[in-house]
């Protein structure tokens, strides 16, 4: 069966290839955590993105995942300015961004909380694999400090923050601690 584009209600939407991170199993990194030479680092402008958007493909849209595959979209340093013309221009969708948090600072990730806020139906999905002593092990190049205060930001904006927690033998042990942290932070 063929996709019939006016089916289309949902859309990931890498905005950038680019990410701090060297997770293990990423595509974008070797074995060793080396970038991937066959990887083009680029990204979406945002003149770009509204040029080349269709307006009528955006209407019919319910939600867009600003979620990487390659790179990490809170490295895109206009990911305010994208999801400030999407939550004006189009209100019916909903929009969620992935990260692993450990990038931007406090202020920006405060001023994605207010943005996020608008409406009450955006997040953001952090992608936190373990505590302080675990999640660097997967989570590579992250820091847990700068996650912690980027996180902390978005919540007291009043953004809606989810987590993502990935088990490992190295972290198995530490889901209820986790969990008891996620609930503490104000995260689901």
């Amino acid at each position: 069966m063929l996709l019939n584009y006016d089916d289309v209600r949902m859309v990931h939407f890498e905005l950038t290839s680019r990410c701090n991170d060297a997770c293990h199993m990423c595509p974008r990194n070797l074995n060793g955590g080396a970038l991937n030479p066959e990887l083009e680092l680029n990204s979406w402008t945002y003149d770009d993105f509204v040029e080349y958007m269709d307006h009528e493909f955006l209407l019919q849209l319910e939600k867009i995942f600003f979620c990487g595959n390659y790179g990490d979209p809170a490295l895109e340093k206009d990911l305010t300015k994208f999801s400030r013309y999407i939550i004006e221009n189009y209100p019916n969708i909903k929009l969620a961004v992935h990260t692993n948090g450990s990038v931007q600072n406090p202020d920006w990730w405060y001023e994605m909380g207010q943005l996020y806020n608008i409406d009450n139906k955006h997040d953001v999905i952090w992608s936190i694999d373990g505590l302080e002593d675990t999640n660097h092990l997967n989570r590579r190049n992250t820091i847990w400090s700068k996650i912690m205060e980027n996180s902390r930001a978005f919540i007291e904006a009043g953004g809606i923050a989810h987590c993502k927690l990935l088990v490992f033998k190295h972290n198995e042990h530490q889901i209820e601690e986790a969990r008891n942290l996620i609930n503490t932070m104000k995260l689901k």
